[in-house]
């Protein structure tokens, strides 16, 4: 059967359907396999800049619990005998309340690996030195117009003092002005104090960091020979820690020529029973990093020998949501929802089927409600059930004598019902003599 021009065209249409439909689940499959929807550095992703390899890793050893942290910080437990590896963080203020839970999860004995997203890559240092030159061309624009306004007013005071000598000079400002001066710092109040306070964590935890131009791939020697560690450690990042005074422990760095170190990479400080180590690149921990110079000598120190491992995603954006399914699972609900969903199937049967077996019983009829019948069916009902057909004119034609006694047609009225007969319980027809009795009563 061949299809003419018309059918090709709907045909066509849903050919076209379908197969944009399989590409886009294709497509959807793929990156949901992948995980390039995720941040980089995330555990879910499987291309090079994710850290699923490691997290697979280590979920594959005997006596090392992994787990994904994605809830709140103010939740984090405490860190007894566990590992919290943030990768791929920013450097920058934090806010204050989760420096404070972070130092919590150390002194109670966790290890909290810090290791920031490599600064040189995408550009991110350009960006940053373009930022501060724009930033000191501003402040050397506002330091001349600041001089010239100084200079302006200086003329234009020693103009009036000469000119008007016997004018005094107004010093104090009007209220317009001054509200429009208070009008203009309050914004500035209002974001100040808006949000969560931040601080710094060089400020916070006694370090400072600087920035350098870095090569395609960077070689950080190992600092400490007495170490478990590899001697040495590729990075990608432009970011380096200043070699500090005290409390820290370097790992990995650059030394001069006369063995002073000059740029730190990792280094290590204790909290109370728990420690932090703070990487400048965590490039390392990439699944890229683990297929071409993978350091597990390296790794296996980081964990600082504690069988729970938490990789942290929310700091990357991934959340958990507070949803149905969550709550089910988490507070255990899974027989309540059982017991709802039996229920509406039980409901649904029963508005289905009866659970008596049905008979075929011929449908009965059915009388018409008080609602569709009026107050003369109801007397017609009456009226047919306690007086017979035989006496219904005779009942008629006493009642309406009864009721009008005085009428002069009552004699004229009971002569003509009783020659019919009815008064003597005759069956005579009774649409008959009503019509002559309506004909005579209607025809004075």
């Amino acid at each position: 059967m061949r299809l003419n021009s018309r059918q090709w065209i709907p045909v066509a249409g849903a050919l076209t359907a379908v197969l944009g439909v399989a590409v886009f689940v294709h497509v959807l499959g793929l990156s949901g396999e992948s995980g390039t929807t995720f941040a980089p550095y995330s555990t879910y992703r499987a291309d090079p800049l994710g850290m699923m390899a490691l997290y697979n890793a280590l979920d594959r050893m005997e006596g090392v619990a992994t787990d994904r942290y994605i809830g709140d910080f103010s939740e984090l437990p405490l860190g007894n005998d566990s590992t919290l590896v943030i990768a791929g963080a920013s450097i920058g203020p934090d806010p204050v309340p989760v420096l404070d839970v972070l130092e919590g999860f150390a002194a109670t004995g966790g290890r909290i690996v810090i290791a920031f997203y490599p600064i040189g890559n995408d550009l991110s240092l350009e960006a940053l030195d373009d930022e501060l030159r724009a930033r000191d061309r501003r402040e050397e624009e506002d330091e001349a117009a600041t001089d010239g306004e100084t200079a302006d007013e200086e003329e234009a005071k020693s103009e009036s003092d000469t000119a008007a000598p016997t004018e005094a000079p107004q010093t104090e400002e009007t209220p317009a002005k001054e509200s429009e001066k208070r009008d203009e710092r309050e914004p500035e109040d209002e974001l100040m104090d808006f949000g969560p306070p931040v601080e710094d964590l060089s400020e916070r935890w006694d370090f400072e960091y600087e920035f350098a131009e870095p090569p395609a791939v960077t070689r950080l020697a190992r600092l400490d020979e007495a170490l478990p560690v590899e001697a040495n450690l590729e990075g990608r990042s432009g970011l380096y820690f200043v070699p500090p005074d005290e409390g820290w422990t370097n790992i990995y760095g650059k030394t001069a020529r006369e063995g002073e170190v000059t740029q730190v990479g990792m280094m290590e400080r204790k909290i109370g029973s728990g420690t932090i180590v703070l990487c400048s690149d965590a490039f390392f921990l990439s699944n890229e990093a683990l297929r071409k110079n993978r350091n597990p000598e390296l790794l296996s120190w980081l964990l600082g020998g504690n069988r729970t491992v938490l990789f942290s995603e929310a700091h990357l954006g991934t959340r958990q949501q507070d949803r149905i399914m969550t709550l089910v699972r988490r507070y255990r609900l899974h027989g309540v929802l059982f017991g709802f969903l039996l229920l509406g199937i039980l409901f649904v049967w029963h508005h289905a089927a009866t659970l008596i077996p049905r008979r075929d019983v011929p449908p009965l009829p059915t009388a018409a409600t008080a609602a569709e019948r009026s107050h003369q069916d109801g007397l017609d009902n009456l009226l047919a059930r306690f007086i017979p057909r035989s006496a219904l004119l005779d009942t008629c034609v006493r009642e309406w004598c009864q009721q009008f006694q005085h009428d002069p047609r009552l004699q004229q009225v009971r002569q003509i019902a009783a020659s019919r007969g009815i008064s003597e319980g005759k069956e005579n027809d009774l649409v008959a003599v009503y019509n002559e009795i309506s004909r005579e009563l209607h025809h004075k």
